[in-house]
């Protein structure tokens, strides 16, 4: 699974990606991004990028709303997906977490049933030290649960059952500290729940009503 961190490990094909804000000076940078700063900057764009050899540098415009953000993470991650295996943004703005979890969350993939299954090589998106950990600890465990949600939407009913659906939520939270409550047939029977009981007439396994609560 892919995950948020500060500390850049090792690896060998890297991207980048600067938040410019309207205080950025294109002096401040490299003469060959002057063009994509400078165009930030005046606002006529607020997304630009350099194709290197092995690798990309892209320039986002930091005053945008967190869901075009993610957008624009979305849009980075689809170009780089394929040979990337690192990413790091340069920002200390809470805005760096937004892109981070456009790039993060468009990463998902869904391979179990595949024979030969084309993975995503990338593995880490790195941001400032100057973000709060706290901020990167709650993205990875939102990735982390997103991720999870959409695991048991695709796996199908012959791998994952009422019941078995049911242990995995006991389970996950065991995991991440909330409540978990398992409703068997008999106790949906007596809540009168007719909905799920006529809807579980056409399974082979019983039904389960789950209840987390945090």
């Amino acid at each position: 699974m892919i995950s948020v961190k500060q500390e850049a490990t090792n690896k060998e094909n890297s991207s980048c990606i600067y938040l410019i804000d309207k205080k950025s000076k294109s002096k401040d940078f490299d003469p060959q991004f002057s063009h994509s700063i400078a165009a930030i900057i005046a606002g006529t764009k607020k997304f630009d990028y350099l194709r290197l050899s092995n690798s990309f540098i892209f320039f986002v415009f930091d005053d945008q709303k967190p869901e075009e953000l993610r957008v624009i993470g979305s849009r980075i991650h689809d170009m780089i997906c394929a040979d990337c295996e690192a990413i790091s943004i340069s920002g200390k703005s809470k805005n760096s977490c937004f892109l981070a979890e456009g790039i993060a969350l468009t990463n998902y993939q869904f391979l179990k049933y595949l024979s030969k299954p084309k993975k995503h090589t990338l593995t880490e998106i790195i941001l400032s030290d100057e973000v709060e950990k706290e901020k990167i600890d709650e993205l990875n465990d939102t990735i982390k649960a997103v991720f999870w949600a959409r695991d048991a939407v695709n796996t199908p009913v012959s791998d994952l059952n009422a019941l078995q659906l049911a242990e995995a939520v006991v389970k996950l939270g065991e995991e991440a500290n909330f409540q978990v409550q398992v409703l068997e047939k008999t106790q949906i029977e007596s809540l009168k729940m007719g909905g799920l009981l006529a809807v579980n007439k056409g399974s082979i396994d019983p039904p389960t009503f789950t209840i987390a609560e945090y």
